[in-house]
């Protein structure tokens, strides 16, 4: 049984096939109010074979989830859905994980897979002269290399539908805060750097000047109770 901080979650029952698994999930609400979008976290370390595709149904309905790799060898760690359940109440899903190639889910139409709408966004790039702006997975320099410019904007950037931040990539590791009007993402079309066109149609801004501060959860060393910037370091990145 994995405890999460609203949820309980069991997993009770689990089917397997050469390359195909299905297992049934109930999550369980034992709160006097209804729990929304309540992350639920289900580790594949013991599922023997690679995980490339992941369907999750409720009432036999698919709802949205992911695969994640949390360390960055190309193997599905976790499954990650959203659970909406009411007051003192379980929900029961069924979760059908299959090795690539081997499973066509059933919401599939004219052979492309069900497509979830995006509720966040998250997005690094490289400054070029040709303002194209490709996007990276991550980026590295060594020591103290001066990179806060050719990495656009300046940070990995992401975003909810409420809120969004990007982390500086400099010394000062600052984290900057970017405020919205409207419930929606925003950051693929404005990247903090809002322009009257934008803010015509009702789009957010960059609300933060970071400048020397600590920002938004800003990681610093204290020394004789005055902030240092993290500058003898290895390696530099995101």
């Amino acid at each position: 049984m994995n405890k999460f901080p609203f949820l309980l979650a069991t997993l009770f029952s689990s089917v397997a096939m050469a390359q195909q698994t299905t297992m049934t999930v109930k999550v369980v609400n034992e709160y006097k109010q209804n729990k929304v979008d309540e992350p639920v976290v289900i580790s594949l370390k013991d599922v023997d074979f690679r995980v490339a595709d992941a369907v999750v149904r409720f009432n036999d309905k698919e709802i949205p989830s992911q695969l994640d790799d949390m360390n960055g060898d190309y193997r599905a760690d976790e499954l990650v859905f959203l659970a909406d359940v009411e007051a003192k109440s379980t929900n029961t899903y069924v979760l059908e994980l299959t090795a690539e190639g081997d499973y066509v889910p059933a919401s599939c139409v004219e052979g492309g897979k069900m497509k979830y709408t995006p509720r966040v966004y998250v997005h690094q790039g490289l400054n070029d002269k040709y303002k194209k702006f490709p996007t990276t997975t991550g980026i590295e320099a060594p020591g103290n290399s001066y990179i806060f410019k050719d990495v656009f904007p300046h940070g990995a950037e992401f975003e909810s539908e409420y809120t969004a931040y990007r982390v500086y990539v400099d010394n000062r590791q600052n984290i900057d805060l970017y405020g919205k009007k409207k419930r929606r993402l925003e950051l693929a079309d404005t990247h903090f750097y809002s322009v009257q066109e934008h803010l015509d149609k009702g789009y957010g801004n960059d609300v933060l000047w970071a400048g020397g501060s600590m920002g938004c959860g800003t990681l610093r060393e204290f020394k004789d109770g005055h902030p240092l910037l993290i500058d003898d370091v290895m390696i530099r990145g995101q």
